[in-house]
C-alpha cells in the first residue's frame, strides 16, 4: 500500500512557503499552528483541516490575513491557485468504494509536504440514530524516523479508541510518550478511551471491515 508520496498541490507549498517566511510574525505563527504536520498538534490540524475541506471554507482555515498577506506577496493568482488546490483537497479520490472515502492530505515534515491518505469510514444507520454510529478513521503517514505509521481510530460519544501500527517495534520511549499524550488530550476533553500498539508486517487493508483486535501493547 502506497503510503506518503510527493504532493500534487504545487500552490499550497507555494502559499505555505511564503508564509512562513513573511515578515508579519503573526501571519507566520498562524499558519504554523494549522499545518498538519508531526506533532503533538497533529490531530487538531488534521481536524480544523477537515472542517475547512467539509465547508469550502480556504479563508477559514487560514485565515484573512494569511491570505491578504499571501495575494500581497504573491499575488491574485497564485491566491486563486490556492483556492483550486483546495478545492481538490475537499474531492475523496477515485478508488473510493464501500463504506469508506478516501481523501489525499498534505503533511509537512519540515522538509517537504508530503501526501498521505485519510479512511473516512461512511456513518449508517445500526439500529438507531446516525449520530449514535461510532466513527472510525484510518489515517496513514510516513515519517522519516518512525517509518510508516498507520492511525486507526473509533470515536463515539464520550469515548475515543486508537490503535497506532507500524511494521517495526516502536521504541518504548515513544510508545510512553504517545500514551502521555492520549492521557493528557483524554482529560483535557473528558472522553474515555485508550490507545493500543500493534506491529504488523504490512498495511494490506488500511479500510478493514471491523476495527482490529485490541492486543498489542496497552498503555493507558
Amino acid at each position: 500500500m502506497a503510503v506518503a508520496q510527493p504532493a500534487p498541490w504545487p500552490a499550497l507549498n507555494s502559499a505555505v512557503e511564503a508564509l512562513q517566511q513573511s515578515a508579519v510574525p503573526a501571519v507566520a505563527a498562524a499558519v504554523n499552528a494549522v499545518l498538519p504536520q508531526p506533532g503533538p498538534q497533529l490531530g487538531g490540524a488534521l481536524v480544523l483541516l477537515m472542517s475547512a475541506l467539509r465547508g469550502g471554507d480556504l479563508r477559514g482555515w487560514l485565515g484573512p490575513d494569511s491570505l491578504e498577506e499571501l495575494t500581497r506577496l504573491k499575488g491574485a493568482a497564485t491566491t486563486q491557485a490556492l483556492a483550486d488546490d483546495f478545492s481538490q483537497l475537499a474531492r475523496p479520490t477515485r478508488n473510493d468504494t464501500g463504506d469508506w472515502r478516501v481523501f489525499n492530505l498534505p503533511l509537512f515534515d519540515g522538509a517537504q509536504q508530503q501526501q498521505v491518505r485519510l479512511y473516512l469510514k461512511r456513518r449508517g444507520r445500526q439500529g438507531g440514530s446516525e449520530a449514535e454510529t461510532p466513527s472510525r478513521f484510518v489515517f496513514e503517514m510516513d515519517l522519516s524516523r518512525l517509518g510508516t505509521l498507520q492511525l486507526d481510530g473509533l470515536a463515539s460519544p464520550g469515548r475515543f479508541d486508537l490503535v497506532v501500527r507500524s511494521t517495526e517495534p516502536l521504541p518504548d520511549t515513544v510508545r510512553g510518550d504517545i500514551g502521555v499524550l492520549f492521557g493528557q488530550v483524554r482529560e483535557a476533553n473528558d472522553f474515555s478511551g485508550e490507545v493500543y500498539f500493534q506491529t504488523v508486517p504490512a498495511f494490506t487493508a488500511a479500510a478493514a471491515s471491523q476495527p482490529p483486535p485490541r492486543a498489542d501493547g496497552l498503555v493507558v
